[in-house]
C-alpha cells in the first residue's frame, strides 16, 4: 500500500483544533527513554490548564535517531497520537502525516552518511607525513625503537594516516621533553654560579 500525504493530516491542525476548542489546555511531552539508537516519548493532553489528576488523553511514540531532528519529529508523533485518541483525529486516519512519514522510514531505513574523518584516518599516509615522520626517528632519543613499537612490522611507507599521525605525536611530545629538559637544567646552572668556589690567590 503506497503513501500518500494527502491522505493524512499533519499534528499541527490536530494542536490548532484542539487549542480552539480548549483554550485552557495544555499539552506536555516526556521523554520515557533514551539511548544512542532510539528514544521514546509520552506525551500528555489536558483540557485545562490547572494540573488535573490525570490526562485527558495519553499518546506514545518510539522511533530511531538515524534522522537530523529525529528527537523533536518523534515527540511531534507521540502528540498526535494523544490527540487521536481524544478524538482530534479524521475518521478512519487516526495516524498523522508525520506518523505516517516515521512508519515508512522504517521500511525503507535512512543511514546517515559515513564519518569522512574515519575514512582519512584508515587512508594510506601522505608524502608529506612520511617524511615529517622519518625526520623526527633521525632526530629524537630512541626514534627508532618508538618507531617500531606503534608501526609494529609494517613499513612506514605502507602504514595508514592514523598510524603514522600516532607516531609523529608520540615523536613531537618527546622532542619537546627533551628540549624543555634541556632549557630547565640550563637554567639551574646560570641560578648555580653563585655557588663555584672562588680560586685560591696564588703568592708571587
Amino acid at each position: 500500500m503506497s503513501y500518500l500525504p494527502e491522505d493524512y493530516e499533519p499534528v499541527e491542525d490536530r494542536i490548532r483544533a484542539f487549542y480552539k476548542d480548549h483554550p485552557q489546555g495544555r499539552i506536555t511531552t516526556d521523554i520515557i527513554s533514551l539511548d544512542g539508537d532510539s528514544v521514546t516519548f509520552r506525551a500528555s493532553v489536558y483540557r485545562e490548564l490547572d494540573p488535573d489528576p490525570s490526562p485527558a488523553a495519553t499518546g506514545h511514540a518510539h522511533g530511531l535517531l538515524t534522522k537530523p531532528k529525529a528527537v523533536e519529529f518523534i515527540e511531534t508523533v507521540s502528540i498526535g497520537r494523544a490527540l487521536a485518541n481524544l478524538n482530534y483525529a479524521k475518521q478512519g486516519a487516526r495516524a498523522s502525516q508525520e506518523e505516517m512519514q516515521a512508519f515508512q522510514d522504517v521500511k525503507q531505513p535512512s543511514y546517515p552518511p559515513r564519518n569522512p574523518a574515519r575514512k582519512r584516518a584508515s587512508s594510506p599516509a601522505s608524502e608529506k607525513q612520511i617524511k615529517f615522520a622519518r625526520l623526527l626517528i633521525d632526530t629524537v632519543e630512541e626514534g627508532s625503537e618508538v618507531a617500531a613499537q606503534i608501526l609494529g612490522s609494517t613499513p612506514i611507507e605502507l602504514a595508514d594516516r592514523a598510524t603514522v599521525s600516532a607516531l609523529i605525536e608520540d615523536l613531537k611530545a618527546r622532542k619537546e621533553a627533551a628540549a624543555e629538559k634541556v632549557t630547565r637544567s640550563k637554567g639551574q646552572q646560570d641560578d648555580d654560579w653563585h655557588l663555584v668556589p672562588e680560586p685560591e690567590e696564588v703568592p708571587f
